[in-house]
């Protein structure tokens, strides 16, 4: 079973592998991709790794399994398909034998527009696909908003990133190499997003660390409480909706 993973979200490395009969793991080959785009903001935490959906863009019909590799996983060996599973995601997908070539059919299978069919047998991983959807997808007029909490997000210590990755980028390395702060903005981004719309129990659940544990980090990096630090994560995202588009405070606290 061999999946070509032809584009990916995110500027990060993709591995195509295929699961042997036996369940064991080959390694096909390594590929570097810098495609990117706002609309493909499709994020999900798994085991404290910020992993990166991604789908096949060929024309043909298709019905299979995807791997999602996690960024700076790619240089670890896969050799069995236990190792596959803890740093993957798997999922089953479809797509239609007449689906557009254009770069934006990914984005339309998620807004509505119904060319690509993700079928996701875990309620819980459904659940968040469907939140991530409501945060990520919402159309054009939030594509301001998405640059600027990027923006917001940049700023962050490199603390958030580390319960992301554990391989937190040194300040030499955010300065020097642009792959690697772009990668880092991308991962605390995705903290800052999450974190705007999740408990301190969720969060830490998510990072596969206690919420005393979370509360201390917090608090250790930031000076503050996990409630502190969310009201003012959600206050920034207020201002900037109110910066960048027409909606009223009210339709804003909704959505907050």
């Amino acid at each position: 079973m061999r999946y070509d993973l032809d584009f990916f979200i995110g500027s990060v490395t993709c591995m195509l592998v295929e699961l042997q009969p036996d369940n064991s793991v080959e390694r096909r080959q390594g590929k570097y991709y810098e495609h990117y785009h706002p609309c493909f903001e499709l994020h999900y935490i798994e085991r404290g790794e910020a992993s990166y959906l991604c789908g096949s863009k060929t024309t043909e019909a298709s019905t299979g399994t995807l791997l999602i590799i996690p960024p700076r996983m790619y240089h670890k060996e896969l050799s069995s398909s236990e190792d596959a599973r803890k740093m993957t995601l798997t999922i089953d997908i479809s797509r239609p034998s007449k689906a557009a070539e254009a770069d934006c059919d990914f984005y339309n299978a998620f807004s509505g527009g119904g060319v690509l069919s993700v079928s996701v047998k875990d309620s819980l991983l459904e659940e968040e696909l469907l939140k991530l959807k409501r945060l990520s997808m919402t159309g054009d007029s939030d594509f301001i908003t998405r640059e600027k909490m990027r923006a917001l997000a940049h700023t962050f210590t490199v603390d958030l990133y580390h319960l992301l990755s554990k391989e937190a980028p040194s300040k030499t390395e955010l300065s020097k190499d642009a792959a690697i702060t772009r990668e880092y903005e991308i991962d605390t981004f995705m903290a800052l997003n999450f974190m705007s719309n999740s408990s301190r129990d969720e969060l830490a659940e998510k990072l596969h660390v206690s919420p005393r544990q979370l509360h201390r980090i917090i608090k250790k990096s930031y000076g503050k409480s996990y409630r502190e630090k969310l009201l003012e994560i959600r206050l920034e995202i207020a201002v900037s909706f109110l910066r960048d588009t027409d909606k009223s405070i009210a339709e804003i606290s909704e959505e907050l």
